[in-house]
């Protein structure tokens, strides 16, 4: 990672990028959570699932719940591990990450009253089996952790950690070996993403603004980097940016089984 790089990681603000991507459900998100709740009312009871490069963030995994027994949730940033913790622990200074529990519940067909978003939160904090550092560009990039996971999770990691179309598909190689032979991936990454020269980025007037080192992909570059990484029948499914702020053109979600 370079110096500049490594210097926006460093000053990355989680509480912000909550803010900005997830105050609200919004189109998106929406489309995010109707995805997640149908693949997995799709997949049979499974053990373990990784989300790998989680953020902040815990939406990938409200739907899990029911489907598997163990969730390891990881990230390389620090400010992004604590507040997964704070969550976990139900601390008043936590992200409320209640509307998303109340409209994934809702996507599974669910009536989310609030006994059952309260069960749901309490179930998936249970679940929860650890908290991890992970790094993309290792060659094992969960440290410490051998077993390859049933199910592995991961929303636009690889290809906002670097804007090289090389480097992106090296990272998807090594974060696939965190998956079983036969596995599920479920994944997604932006579509057409523009965030700009990082260090014009960095001399904008917000310093609110979150900048992303984001690789430039579509469907057809995804689907290849994907099978180039051991997986095979790929499906992706494709929603447009949903306000003209964003600095991509939408967001591509995709399934695919590893290869035996």
């Amino acid at each position: 990672m370079s110096n500049t790089l490594a210097s926006i990681w460093a000053s990355f603000n989680a509480r912000t990028y909550l803010q900005e991507y997830y105050g609200d459900v919004g189109p998106e998100n929406l489309a995010y959570l109707q995805f997640f709740a149908r693949q997995f009312a799709a997949l049979s009871p499974q053990a373990t699932l990784l989300d790998f490069g989680s953020g902040p963030t815990i939406y990938s995994v409200i739907s899990a719940v029911p489907k598997v027994e163990r969730i390891v949730l990881s990230d390389y940033l620090a400010a992004n591990r604590e507040e997964l913790t704070l969550w976990q622990r139900n601390d008043p200074q936590s992200f409320d990450w209640t509307p998303f529990v109340e409209a994934a519940l809702a996507a599974e067909g669910l009536a989310p009253t609030p006994a059952a978003i309260a069960q749901r939160v309490a179930e998936l904090q249970q679940k929860i089996v650890a908290i991890r550092f992970c790094d993309a560009a290792l060659n094992q990039p969960l440290p410490g952790w051998a077993e390859p996971f049933d199910v592995l999770v991961s929303n636009s990691c690889a290809d906002a950690a670097t804007n090289d179309r090389t480097v992106w598909q090296q990272y998807l190689n090594n974060i696939l070996t965190c998956l079983k032979p036969g596995g599920t991936l479920i994944l997604s990454a932006v579509k057409g993403a523009d965030f700009g020269d990082v260090n014009e980025a960095l001399s904008e007037s917000n310093p609110d603004s979150q900048y992303f080192p984001t690789v430039n992909i579509a469907e057809t570059e995804l689907q290849a980097a994907l099978i180039a990484a051991g997986c095979a029948t790929v499906a992706i499914e494709t929603v447009a940016a949903d306000r003209p702020t964003r600095k991509y053109q939408g967001l591509m979600m995709a399934t695919a089984r590893k290869a035996p």
